[in-house]
């Protein structure tokens, strides 16, 4: 039995929202757009990507692609529910999300097992953030769009990355960042 995993195509597949289902800052999302985080523009690379749909009940899932591991390229898909506050992208870290990740390598499904344990072995390495709650806040860091990070309310520049806006058509691909 294959578990597949959806890479950037992902956010299209979302019921398309109009503009004023969105507030700042995803207004963006609202004409198909999805965040590039890590973007290399030359390469037309993401090392990972964010996109956003509004749910039946008038909730927010973002729909997140993250390259895991290269090579063979395997990407982690997860689905969450976030909400905006004080013009922030907030959300909590649970297990639930984390092990229902569908994973793909080199676009293809994998083995339910190994997607199983590729699920447990993200649940460890995100352990410290089970149960936190995650802000993100968009702007300008100099002449750097970037995505910073706050948990539970103290901000972790540690964690901030540069991300760009960008249309499914635009032909960007997953790829892990420029060592």
């Amino acid at each position: 039995m294959l578990r597949f995993g959806i890479v950037i195509v992902a956010a299209s597949l979302a019921a398309p929202a109009l503009a004023a289902d969105f507030t700042p800052p995803l207004l963006p999302a609202a004409k198909g757009k999805v965040q590039c985080y890590s973007p290399d523009p030359v390469k037309k690379t993401c090392k990972s990507t964010v996109g956003y749909r509004m749910t039946s009940d008038g909730g927010i899932e973002s729909i997140s692609t993250t390259v895991v591991s290269n090579p063979p390229l395997t990407i982690m898909e997860t689905i969450a529910e976030v909400e905006i506050r004080d013009g922030k992208v907030c959300g909590a870290v649970n297990e639930h999300d984390i092990l229902a990740a569908n994973f793909s390598a080199e676009g293809r499904g994998i083995e339910l097992k190994q997607a199983q344990t590729m699920a447990h072995q993200a649940l460890q390495a995100s352990k410290s953030l089970l149960g936190r709650f995650l802000c993100t806040a968009f702007g300008m860091d100099g002449d750097v769009y970037k995505a910073k990070v706050a948990i539970d309310g103290a901000a972790r520049p540690d964690m901030d990355q540069p991300v760009a806006w960008i249309a499914l058509d635009d032909g960007y691909k997953m790829a892990p960042p420029a060592q």
